[in-house]
């Protein structure tokens, strides 16, 4: 049995050294969480491929890295995020 078969929601792993035809399938069906960096989460954003109003939770894979340095992409990527008020 698949960890997650059967519960409300779709997961995404969005990584990079993958074919890009294999991620926008994956991301085609929708996702409601995803896993990704947010340069890759942007990029796949920027090209209409990622529906944010449908993404509940974000995980940013090297976050650590982004705030060493510079958060553009994080920024822009937490804009796109819906506002949920519990």
């Amino acid at each position: 049995m698949a960890l997650g078969r059967g519960l409300p929601f779709k997961a995404c792993a969005i990584f990079g050294g993958v074919d890009k035809r294999v991620l926008l399938r994956q991301v085609s069906r929708g996702c409601n969480i995803a896993v990704s960096t947010a340069c890759l989460l942007l990029e796949l954003a920027q090209l209409g491929y990622i529906n944010f109003n449908r993404l509940r939770l974000l995980i940013i894979d090297k976050a650590d890295l982004l705030l060493q340095g510079d958060c553009n992409d994080l920024n822009v990527v937490l804009a796109m995020m819906p506002k949920v008020y519990f």
